[in-house]
């Protein structure tokens, strides 16, 4: 917080997108597309994320801070070209595949960011704001390499097929 300088590190277009809307929030409808490893045969999976909603936590045990994301992304899916979305079972594994994707994704990214001391979301301006006590502990820089930060997003599949 107090010597913002440069880390060197980027981040890619997904990693930059979850710090967006983890960080601040401000989009209102984000698409994104994964590949599916289904029955032996990549799929296309593409699905717009619309009111985007999070959950922020911060813990302590002992000397360890631990942050936990609840994320709720209702979806709206764009391309699925093997089915019709229409039954439960076939809604199901495509919507654990996508929610497992996203928590990779977020996980990812704030490894890389822990890595390079870049507190891009905030996270340091709520514990020293809400949890004085942890900010003063110790270094801010070494506190955030070492804390657990994990997220857990809850997708829910609004819509599926063309809108037009």
């Amino acid at each position: 917080m107090e010597d913002k300088k440069y880390t060197g590190v980027h981040l890619t277009q997904k990693e930059s997108l979850f710090v967006t809307l983890l960080g601040y929030g401000k989009s209102k409808m984000v698409e994104l597309s994964y590949l599916w490893d289904k029955d032996e045969e990549k799929v296309p999976v593409s699905f717009n994320m619309i009111r985007f909603k999070q959950k922020k936590k911060v813990t302590q045990e002992g000397n360890k801070i631990k942050v936990s994301y609840e994320i709720k992304i209702p979806i709206v899916m764009t391309e699925y070209p093997p089915d019709h979305l229409n039954k439960k079972e076939k809604r199901d594994p495509l919507r654990m595949f996508i929610e497992k994707r996203i928590e990779k994704d977020i996980s990812k990214m704030f490894k890389k960011c822990q890595e390079a001391s870049s507190d891009v979301v905030g996270i340091g301006e709520e514990i020293r704001a809400y949890h004085p006590n942890l900010w003063k502990e110790g270094k801010w820089k070494e506190l955030y390499k070492d804390m657990e930060i994990e997220a857990k997003v809850d997708v829910q599949i609004e819509r599926s097929g063309s809108t037009r």
